[in-house]
């Protein structure tokens, strides 16, 4: 009997040992894989490079775009880890991370994602790399938090007009069929909230005195007019930094970071050097 007390008494040690293992934060300045409570809500965070990174350097924060998981950085943050710190994340509701408990508008989303950095132990400045409708989180961002990012890249970034411009003049079946996708964080109606987040934020500029990577795709297979349009909409991205460098991934699909990762890769280093 004493003998079948004490295995229980170390199974129940060892589970709490294995789950306060999981749970842990990140120690500063170590790399990292696993779960990081934020508020109550458990997000996985894949923190690379850390021993590369001095006290002079950004780490560089990636934003996956709408649905989409850390794991379509897989290309390219392995290669700016080995210049400094990198963090990728499932936002909640993503991936490996737990439903959120609040909004998945671009306002909470930022500031989860600020609660998350210091939870994780990686402290400004930042460079922060986006995609798609992941721009809604970091231009929101970089408007709350102006001092501690440094530079962004735009990776074929969302545009608060694009909704109006193109998906609304869709033939309805499609645009049904594009709405739908959104069955995670919020839906469609959070990706439209988002966007319009996004946009106020060009009443503080808060990109206009730092260094801005656009980089778009040419091929979204949706028809010359639909490329013109969203031509013009990152041509308008550009303009939002006296910094900005525009760089088109020629025969790329909207994932540029997996088609050409090199033409990605080089606009984050070019916002380092």
């Amino acid at each position: 009997m004493k003998k079948k007390v004490a295995s229980f008494v170390l199974a129940a040690v060892m589970s709490l040992s294995v789950s306060a293992a999981v749970f842990a934060n990140p120690i500063a300045g170590q790399d990292y894989q696993g779960l990081v409570d934020v508020n109550g809500v458990n997000l996985y965070v894949d923190i690379q490079g850390s021993a590369n990174r001095d006290q002079t350097e950004p780490a560089v924060i990636f934003e996956n775009g709408r649905l989409d998981e850390h794991t379509v950085w897989s290309a390219v943050q392995p290669v700016i880890a080995q210049t400094t710190q990198t963090l990728s994340y499932d936002r909640a509701d993503i991936g490996q991370s737990d439903p959120g408990t609040g909004s998945y508008d671009a306002i909470s989303q930022a500031q989860e994602l600020h609660a998350l950095l210091q939870e994780a132990n990686i402290a400004a400045p930042y460079v922060l790399v986006t995609h798609s409708h992941g721009s809604s989180i970091t231009r929101v961002f970089a408007d709350l938090y102006p001092t501690e990012v440094v530079g962004v890249a735009f990776i074929d970034a969302a545009h608060e007009d694009q909704e109006a411009l193109i998906t609304d003049t869709m033939p309805q079946a499609l645009q049904d069929v594009y709405k739908s996708q959104f069955v995670k964080e919020g839906g469609y109606a959070a990706v439209l909230t988002g966007l319009a987040q996004a946009g106020a934020t060009v009443v503080n500029d808060p990109f206009r005195t730092i260094p801005i990577a656009v980089v778009s795709a040419d091929d979204h297979r949706l028809g010359p007019v639909v490329e013109a349009t969203w031509a013009a909409l990152q041509a308008e991205i550009v303009t939002w930094s006296n910094f900005s460098t525009h760089t088109v991934a020629t025969g790329s699909y909207h994932f540029v970071m997996i088609d050409q990762p090199q033409v990605v890769i080089d606009a984050i280093e070019s916002l380092l050097y």
